[in-house]
């Protein structure tokens, strides 16, 4: 009888460890993920409030809000550019990521972007050396 009622009372504690851990855990995470989503309305109020904004900038901004979140890949801004704006578009993007092309899918790779009326185009990203051949994919 002794021993069942000390099984019990050991079981009962490590539960309630166990419990106490992960609830400690999911706050922990739950925090961290708060804490990203606050650095990525930040660049979203910058680049809303500085519409000329240019990707040193924008790197500058953005790279210490995301460097302490090591689960975050890179913090990628994608553009709406008009069919009638994708050359000068283009030219203006080749001058900070030499050339700089709006690209889609095809095969194993990513060619020029079929012509359409409008593209949404990866502009930007930090850490822009993980992310230069995806540059101008156009999802």
């Amino acid at each position: 009888m002794l021993a069942a009622a000390l099984y019990s009372a050991e079981w009962t504690r490590s539960n309630y460890d166990f419990e106490r851990r992960v609830q400690n855990r999911a706050a922990a995470i739950a925090r961290s993920v708060d804490d990203a989503a606050l650095a990525l309305r930040a660049a979203q109020l910058l680049l809303q409030s500085s519409p000329g904004l240019g990707e040193t900038q924008y790197r500058d901004f953005v790279a210490p809000l995301v460097a302490p979140y090591t689960y975050l890949h890179a913090l990628l801004f994608y553009r709406f550019v008009p069919d009638e704006e994708r050359p000068a578009y283009e030219a203006r993007r080749a001058s900070e990521w030499p050339g700089f092309r709006i690209r889609e899918r095809s095969g194993g790779g990513f060619v020029p972007a079929l012509r359409r009326p409008r593209y949404l185009a990866l502009d930007m990203a930090v850490p822009r050396s993980r992310h230069v051949l995806i540059q101008g994919y156009d999802i």
